[in-house]
């Protein structure tokens, strides 16, 4: 099974710009969060009909088009698989048809024909990073570190060809008269090796790689760098910049019929240091800043990967003196992209990497982009680009203005490091991670196999019907089964797969009720050269419903009240220096906030209610409260199904007593009548409370000499006297502490002592408040007679 993380998708009309988009699966996991449904009402439907939605599958044997269609994947033969190939990093084909494939990181060379699968050559070095063959069936291979290449007859003869002086050969070509074009690293130079073995610089770039060589049929070549990202091109012995890609590594070009350059980028790769376990020839080590500018050069004192160059007779000598094993000396970097057969742990995409063509007027034009990925390799067979990537995603089919497939995945074919056409018009891919040669041929296979993404309900759902819209033609078929579980990676605790679906117009998903879906199609065709085309899955599916979920209830005036915390004092708690209660006027005191209130709340006057829901099926919520006195059965409406979360409920309106409310938080505006469900929250006791303390007793002791003691009784009938204030003669009003000095109780007692009094009638006002803030007022005259003469 396979995996496919990324799939094309047009930025714009195909036809007007032939420019696609490749998007990595964060960002479509992202997407899908906009496309899924917003509501849990019935009939909600799972669509896969966008490339998107089919690149978040899995495929084996299936192909994904730009338009969105799944269809049969091409015949694929795996030609080697060798355990001593880790990688491959190049390929060639001579005029016989053979196959040469140059592996790391046991730097072999294997040789390929219809009859078997040999090593032709071992090379001293671990890597074999160029191939090239000439006019005579010769094979020229380049090894790395020592940067040596090497010629390999037909009959498998090897014999040295030219020491280039550089530990990396990436590409080569080869000249119908025997000379090679070199690209090399870490100096950067484009290298030329006569047929006498003498070598000259072509050109000294000022990056620290040469990536790639292209040669067009009037000798012109063309160049790639790792640094900077340059272009060149080499025309009679003058160089001069193509373009800039503003991207760290051009990895690989192609030359289309009418001599037009094609490249491809591989930057942006973050590697994980230190040491590769399980993977010989290659260790960590601190290697020197490659040469050049750009981004390898900034990226130079990082400790990378390195690839020593062991020499293995030495240390077979030295080990059989008995003499300590020595350490390879360590080489300069490789261009990041080119490391990438190391291993996938920890790599990190940042940019986005392209295809460039170039237009007839010499202009370059971005026609394919990959974020999240690199470009590894080229070819061209009858204008039909294939294009190689990775880590992880697979190669490409690009085909005029609008034709841009998938044609595999990336679990086989991790790191698609080398492309070549075969002599029959077979394409063979060089794989890395594993090390692996592939031929993919015209012919469609038999059967393919596309696992759709796992759909999640967010709640266990039932499901309907699952219908597709497919063309197929005579001896073509696709067919879906279905299966579910409640747990987002399908394991031994999900429903097996069902029978096949062979219905295209709807058939009755039989899987049971779960959280989680998947379906998987099946691509048939009894001829190889047709395919099923499937272009449509639709799922209907609806949740079982939830009730809602109150997640607060708040009553008070909460601004009021966080305000006086946050001045660390409610007003009851003010005190005057003296350390008696201040004599400032009494104001009303803010109403508490009680969120799920406790056993003892108390609202006064006009009280703020509000509240919060949520629905497991986010359905449309609505609210009721009613209200019933304590020990009573019937409960009395406030309000009826409303959406608003607050209300003022005026408590003037009813009688003082302890109360519970009721709030109702109900679905049934989004559900069927039989579907809808409800959830109620019921207070503690709350306390009504709007009416002052009662003053049932006043006993004055009479004016002697112009002194009267006033001894005062008051009594509230649900709170406790908070404190009390008299006026004479309307003066400001002065505070009166309690008989036993604390306000803590229904009833409390004070005496009011009223001094130098002038002979007359005065008015004497008794202002009483409890802890609600609520006040009363007793008002009475104090007759004082004239002194007798």
């Amino acid at each position: 099974m396979s995996t496919l993380e990324g799939f094309c998708r047009p930025s714009c009309s195909p036809k007007a710009s032939g420019i696609w988009q490749i998007f990595p699966l964060p960002f479509l996991l992202a997407l899908s969060l906009f496309a899924s449904p917003a509501s849990a009402a019935p009939g909600d439907v799972w669509s896969d009909s966008r490339p998107e939605d089919f690149s978040k599958g899995k495929l084996e044997g299936v192909t994904v088009s730009a338009a969105g269609e799944l269809a049969l994947g091409p015949k694929r033969t795996i030609l080697l698989k060798d355990d001593r190939a880790a990688l491959i990093w190049s390929l060639a084909v001579d005029s016989k048809g053979t196959v040469y494939a140059g592996s790391g990181h046991q730097g072999i060379l294997f040789k390929i024909t219809p009859d078997k699968t040999e090593v032709v050559w071992d090379s001293d070095d671990p890597e074999v990073t160029s191939l090239a063959v000439d006019s005579q069936d010769n094979v020229y291979a380049a090894i790395a570190p020592s940067g040596r290449i090497f010629q390999i007859s037909p009959q498998g003869q090897a014999q040295l060809h030219a020491e280039t002086g550089q530990a990396y050969v990436w590409s080569m070509d080869v000249t119908a008269q025997g000379e090679i074009y070199a690209a090399t690293g870490p100096e950067g130079k484009i290298l030329k090796i006569g047929i006498n073995h003498d070598i000259s610089t072509v050109y000294d770039s000022q990056d620290a790689h040469v990536l790639c060589l292209a040669r067009a049929r009037d000798g012109r070549l063309f160049a790639g760098t790792a640094g900077r990202g340059l272009v060149y091109e080499i025309n009679q012995g003058k160089a001069s910049t193509l373009y800039d890609a503003d991207l760290g590594e051009i990895r690989c070009m192609a030359l289309d019929d009418d001599q037009r350059l094609i490249f491809a980028t591989a930057s942006g790769a973050q590697i994980p240091t230190g040491p590769l376990p399980g993977v010989k020839g290659v260790q960590a080590g601190a290697a020197a800043a490659p040469a050049g500018g750009g981004e390898a050069a900034a990226q130079g004192n990082e400790s990378q990967p390195t690839l020593p160059a062991p020499d293995r007779a030495a240390a077979q000598q030295a080990g059989e003196a008995g003499e300590a094993e020595s350490k390879p000396e360590a080489t300069p970097v490789p261009p990041r992209s080119m490391q990438r057969g190391q291993g996938d742990a920890g790599i990190v995409i940042q940019k986005t990497n392209g295809i460039f063509r170039q237009e007839k007027q010499g202009e370059f034009r971005r026609i394919f982009s990959l974020q999240g990925g690199l470009f590894y390799s080229l070819a061209l067979k009858n204008e039909t680009l294939y294009a190689g990537t990775g880590p992880g995603i697979g190669l490409f089919r690009l085909r005029g203005e609008s034709e841009a497939v998938q044609i595999t995945d990336g679990a086989e074919m991790t790191n698609l490091l080398a492309l070549a056409i075969a002599r029959d018009g077979n394409i063979l891919v060089g794989s890395g991670t594993p090390g692996l040669v592939h031929q993919l041929s015209p012919q469609f296979q038999e059967k393919g196999v596309f696992w759709s993404q796992v759909r999640d309900a967010a709640l266990v759902a039932r499901f309907g019907q699952i219908s597709w819209r497919v063309a197929s033609l005579p001896g073509t078929q696709a067919t879906l089964a279905t299966r579910s579980g409640n747990v987002a990676e399908p394991d031994e605790t999900w429903s097996p797969w069902s029978e096949e679906c062979t219905h295209p117009e709807g058939q009755a998903v039989s899987s049971p009720p779960a959280r989680f879906f998947q379906y998987r199609a099946t691509l048939t065709t009894a001829q190889g050269d047709v395919t099923p085309r499937l272009l449509e899955v639709r799922t209907t599916y609806i949740q079982n419903n939830f009730p809602p979920q109150i997640t607060k209830f708040q009553i008070g005036a909460a601004p009021a009240q966080e305000k006086a915390e946050k001045k660390g004092e409610t007003e009851t708690e003010k005190k005057a220096p003296s350390g008696r209660p201040s004599t400032e006027s009494p104001g009303l005191l803010p109403a508490p906030l009680i969120i799920e209130p406790e056993l003892g709340a108390a609202l006064r006057s006009v009280s703020d209610l509000s509240w919060s829901a949520s629905d497991p099926n986010s359905d449309t919520l609505s609210y009721s409260f009613a209200f019933r006195l304590k020990d009573d059965v019937l409960w009395k409406p406030i309000v009826k199904r409303t959406r608003d979360t607050t209300f003022k409920w005026d408590t003037l309106l009813i009688p003082d007593g302890w109360y519970e409310l009721q709030l109702v938080v109900d679905d049934k505006e989004s559900n069927t009548e039989s579907r809808g469900l409800e959830t109620q929250l019921v207070t503690p006791l709350i306390l009504v409370d709007n009416s002052g303390p009662g003053i049932p007793e006043v006993h004055p002791s009479g004016v002697m000499e112009g002194r009267c003691l006033i001894r005062v009784v008051f009594l509230d009938q649900f709170t406790h006297v908070g404190a009390v204030f008299y006026s004479l003669d309307g003066k400001p009003w002065e505070s009166l502490p309690s008989l036993d000095d604390i306000y803590d109780s229904q009833r409390e007692e004070v005496e009011i002592d009223l001094r130098d009094l002038k002979p007359g009638v005065h008015a004497l006002s008794i202002l009483a408040k409890d802890k609600m803030g609520n006040a009363s007022i007793r008002r009475l005259f104090v007759p004082v007679p004239e002194k007798a003469k």
